[in-house]
C-alpha cells in the first residue's frame, strides 16, 4: 500500500478517525487543566505575597512584623543580645503633597520608605504601620548601632529628592528604645514609642531623634 492509500485510509477509517479525535480531545483538556492549575497557584502566590508584603513599599505587612519583632525579642532574650525598636514620623508629608500638587501621600510614602530601606541591614526588618508612621527593628545592637541607623534614615529623609521626590526633603521624627534581654511583646513597646512620639509632635524645637532608657531584664510594666 502506497503513502496516498495509507493516508486514504487514516483519513476515511471511523476507528481510527475517532482514536485521533480522542486523543486531540485528551490533549487539549489536559493542557488546559495544567494552565487552569498554573494560573491558581499564580494566584495563590499573589494573594500570599499581598498578605506578607505591602504592595506600595515592599516592606513587611504590620501582621507579619509584628511576628518578626517578638520572635526577635524572644530570641535576643535567649541568645543574650540586643535588639532595637524605633517609631518613624513623616512629620511634612502634608506639605510635600501640596508642594507637588499630588492627589496621595502614597509617592511620599513610597519614598519614605525607600530612605528607611537603604540605612538598614540585610537582618533589620520595617513595616509601614499607617498613614505617615513606621516602625523598625533592630536585631543585634553592637556600636551603638541603632542610633547610627536612625541618624541615616534622618539624613536619608533630607536627600528625598535622591528618593523621588525633586526639590523636597522629608522631615522625620524618631524615636527609639533598646531592649537587652527584656520580656516584653511588642505592642507594649509601640505603646511607649507611640507616647513619646505624641509629646515629640507638640514640642517645639524637638530632636529628630529621640532615644528612650534602655528596657531589660524580666516582664515588667511599661
Amino acid at each position: 500500500m502506497g503513502l496516498p492509500q495509507v493516508q486514504a485510509y487514516l483519513l476515511f477509517s471511523p476507528q481510527v478517525g475517532s482514536l485521533a479525535a480522542l486523543a486531540g480531545f485528551a490533549s487539549t483538556t489536559y493542557i488546559g487543566m495544567v494552565w487552569k492549575s498554573r494560573m491558581s497557584s499564580e494566584n495563590t502566590l499573589r494573594v500570599e505575597a499581598r498578605e506578607r508584603v505591602d504592595p506600595l513599599t515592599g516592606m513587611a505587612m504590620p501582621r507579619v512584623f509584628f511576628d518578626r519583632v517578638d520572635g526577635a525579642i524572644i530570641r535576643s532574650r535567649h541568645l543574650g543580645y540586643s535588639c532595637a525598636l524605633m517609631l518613624i514620623r513623616i512629620e511634612n508629608i502634608d506639605q510635600v503633597v501640596a508642594d507637588h500638587q499630588l492627589e496621595s501621600p502614597e509617592r511620599v510614602v513610597l519614598s519614605a520608605s525607600r530612605t528607611i530601606a537603604d540605612a538598614l541591614r540585610s537582618h533589620d526588618t520595617a513595616t509601614r504601620l499607617a498613614g505617615n508612621r513606621f516602625s523598625v527593628m533592630v536585631e543585634g545592637l553592637e556600636n551603638d548601632t541603632a542610633n547610627k541607623i536612625a541618624t541615616k534614615i534622618l539624613a536619608n529623609g533630607l536627600r528625598a529628592s535622591e528618593w523621588g521626590l525633586p526639590g523636597s526633603d522629608l522631615q522625620l521624627q524618631i524615636v527609639l528604645v533598646e531592649l537587652d534581654g527584656a520580656d516584653v511583646a511588642f505592642a507594649e513597646v509601640l505603646v511607649l514609642l507611640e507616647d513619646c512620639l505624641r509629646k515629640m509632635i507638640v514640642q517645639a524645637n524637638a530632636s529628630r531623634i529621640r532615644t528612650l532608657p534602655r528596657i531589660t531584664g524580666a516582664r515588667q510594666p511599661l
